[in-house]
Protein backbone atom coordinates (compact mmCIF):
# COMPACT_ATOMS: atom_id res chain seq x y z
CA UNK A 1 0.00 0.00 0.00
CA UNK A 2 3.20 2.30 1.03
CA UNK A 3 4.50 1.67 -2.86
CA UNK A 4 0.97 2.80 -4.77
CA UNK A 5 1.86 7.08 -3.10
CA UNK A 6 5.18 6.80 -4.52
CA UNK A 7 5.82 8.11 -8.22
CA UNK A 8 9.13 7.90 -10.26
CA UNK A 9 7.81 10.50 -13.02
CA UNK A 10 8.41 13.83 -12.32
CA UNK A 11 5.80 16.64 -12.38
CA UNK A 12 4.40 17.61 -15.14
CA UNK A 13 3.22 20.81 -14.38
CA UNK A 14 6.45 22.91 -15.27
CA UNK A 15 7.11 21.06 -18.64
CA UNK A 16 7.30 23.03 -21.78
CA UNK A 17 6.55 21.31 -24.94
CA UNK A 18 6.16 23.20 -28.62
CA UNK A 19 7.12 22.80 -31.97
CA UNK A 20 10.12 21.74 -33.59
CA UNK A 21 12.06 21.60 -36.33
CA UNK A 22 14.79 22.23 -38.75
CA UNK A 23 16.29 24.13 -41.65
CA UNK A 24 19.55 22.97 -42.35
CA UNK A 25 21.66 23.57 -39.95
CA UNK A 26 19.00 25.86 -37.82
CA UNK A 27 16.51 24.46 -35.18
CA UNK A 28 13.75 25.68 -33.97
CA UNK A 29 12.94 24.74 -30.54
CA UNK A 30 10.00 24.98 -27.95
CA UNK A 31 7.53 27.02 -30.09
CA UNK A 32 4.58 28.30 -28.93
CA UNK A 33 2.17 30.94 -29.73
CA UNK A 34 1.19 33.52 -26.50
CA UNK A 35 -1.89 35.27 -26.83
CA UNK A 36 -2.00 38.88 -25.98
CA UNK A 37 -4.18 40.14 -23.40
CA UNK A 38 -8.05 39.65 -23.98
CA UNK A 39 -9.21 41.74 -26.70
CA UNK A 40 -5.61 42.72 -28.02
CA UNK A 41 -5.80 40.70 -31.27
CA UNK A 42 -1.87 40.04 -30.77
CA UNK A 43 0.17 37.41 -30.24
CA UNK A 44 3.86 36.42 -29.59
CA UNK A 45 5.85 33.42 -30.63
CA UNK A 46 7.67 32.17 -27.76
CA UNK A 47 10.88 29.47 -29.08
CA UNK A 48 14.39 28.96 -29.14
CA UNK A 49 16.35 29.16 -32.24
CA UNK A 50 19.82 27.41 -32.30
CA UNK A 51 21.99 27.65 -35.97
CA UNK A 52 24.46 24.48 -35.49
CA UNK A 53 25.94 25.66 -38.76
CA UNK A 54 29.79 27.29 -38.45
CA UNK A 55 28.88 30.51 -39.69
CA UNK A 56 26.03 33.15 -39.05
CA UNK A 57 22.68 33.10 -40.58
CA UNK A 58 19.69 35.34 -40.28
CA UNK A 59 16.20 34.43 -39.67
CA UNK A 60 14.87 37.09 -42.64
CA UNK A 61 10.92 36.66 -42.71
CA UNK A 62 8.42 34.51 -40.68
CA UNK A 63 4.70 34.12 -42.05
CA UNK A 64 1.68 32.25 -41.14
CA UNK A 65 -1.13 30.53 -43.41
CA UNK A 66 -4.21 30.99 -41.62
CA UNK A 67 -5.61 32.97 -39.96
CA UNK A 68 -3.35 35.40 -41.42
CA UNK A 69 -2.11 38.13 -39.14
CA UNK A 70 -2.65 41.97 -40.52
CA UNK A 71 2.00 42.67 -39.50
CA UNK A 72 4.22 40.73 -38.10
CA UNK A 73 7.33 42.36 -36.41
CA UNK A 74 10.55 40.80 -35.88
CA UNK A 75 12.76 42.78 -33.61
CA UNK A 76 15.13 44.47 -35.81
CA UNK A 77 12.99 43.35 -39.23
CA UNK A 78 15.77 40.24 -39.00
CA UNK A 79 17.32 38.15 -36.36
CA UNK A 80 21.29 37.60 -36.10
CA UNK A 81 21.72 33.97 -35.38
CA UNK A 82 25.68 33.53 -34.13
CA UNK A 83 26.98 29.91 -35.16
CA UNK A 84 26.25 27.44 -31.94
CA UNK A 85 24.70 29.94 -29.77
CA UNK A 86 20.82 29.18 -28.34
CA UNK A 87 18.43 32.61 -29.26
CA UNK A 88 15.68 32.99 -27.59
CA UNK A 89 12.23 34.78 -28.79
CA UNK A 90 9.27 36.20 -26.86
CA UNK A 91 10.34 34.74 -23.20
CA UNK A 92 13.95 36.86 -23.02
CA UNK A 93 11.93 40.44 -22.98
CA UNK A 94 15.14 41.46 -25.95
CA UNK A 95 13.78 39.82 -28.98
CA UNK A 96 10.21 39.31 -30.24
CA UNK A 97 8.91 38.30 -33.78
CA UNK A 98 4.88 39.22 -32.96
CA UNK A 99 1.67 39.31 -34.48
CA UNK A 100 -0.56 42.14 -34.65
CA UNK A 101 -4.27 41.92 -35.97
CA UNK A 102 -4.03 38.34 -35.02
CA UNK A 103 -6.85 36.31 -32.99
CA UNK A 104 -6.62 32.55 -33.40
CA UNK A 105 -8.83 30.48 -31.28
CA UNK A 106 -7.69 29.43 -27.98
CA UNK A 107 -5.65 25.91 -28.81
CA UNK A 108 -5.22 26.57 -32.00
CA UNK A 109 -2.52 24.96 -34.34
CA UNK A 110 -1.19 27.82 -36.78
CA UNK A 111 0.90 26.72 -39.38
CA UNK A 112 4.06 29.33 -39.17
CA UNK A 113 7.20 29.32 -41.55
CA UNK A 114 10.56 30.80 -40.92
CA UNK A 115 12.98 31.70 -44.03
CA UNK A 116 16.44 31.77 -42.95
CA UNK A 117 19.28 33.75 -45.27
CA UNK A 118 21.19 30.65 -45.30
CA UNK A 119 19.54 27.48 -44.55
CA UNK A 120 16.51 28.01 -46.51
CA UNK A 121 12.96 27.84 -44.73
CA UNK A 122 11.13 25.58 -41.94
CA UNK A 123 7.32 25.00 -41.67
CA UNK A 124 6.01 24.19 -38.54
CA UNK A 125 2.43 23.73 -36.64
CA UNK A 126 2.19 25.77 -33.67
CA UNK A 127 0.35 25.74 -30.47
CA UNK A 128 -1.97 29.48 -29.50
CA UNK A 129 -1.29 28.94 -25.76
CA UNK A 130 -2.81 31.53 -23.24
CA UNK A 131 -0.25 34.33 -21.10
CA UNK A 132 -0.59 31.64 -17.99
CA UNK A 133 1.32 29.26 -16.60
CA UNK A 134 4.42 29.17 -17.54
CA UNK A 135 3.57 31.55 -20.16
CA UNK A 136 2.18 34.29 -17.47
CA UNK A 137 3.73 37.89 -18.10
CA UNK A 138 5.10 36.74 -21.60
CA UNK A 139 3.30 39.40 -24.10
CA UNK A 140 3.83 41.46 -27.48
CA UNK A 141 4.97 44.21 -27.07
CA UNK A 142 3.55 47.32 -28.94
CA UNK A 143 3.12 47.50 -32.35
CA UNK A 144 5.57 49.64 -34.38
CA UNK A 145 5.35 51.26 -37.60
CA UNK A 146 8.18 48.93 -38.84
CA UNK A 147 6.10 45.90 -38.48
CA UNK A 148 5.61 44.55 -41.47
Amino acid sequence: MALASCSTSPPQSNVVQGAQGNAGDVAVRGAAIVRGPSGASSATLVATLVNGGASADVLVSVSVASPKPSAISITGGQLYLPPNVAVGVGHTGEKYINFYGFDPTPSQIVSVTFRFRDHGSTTLNIKTVPPTGVYAGIAPVAASPSAS
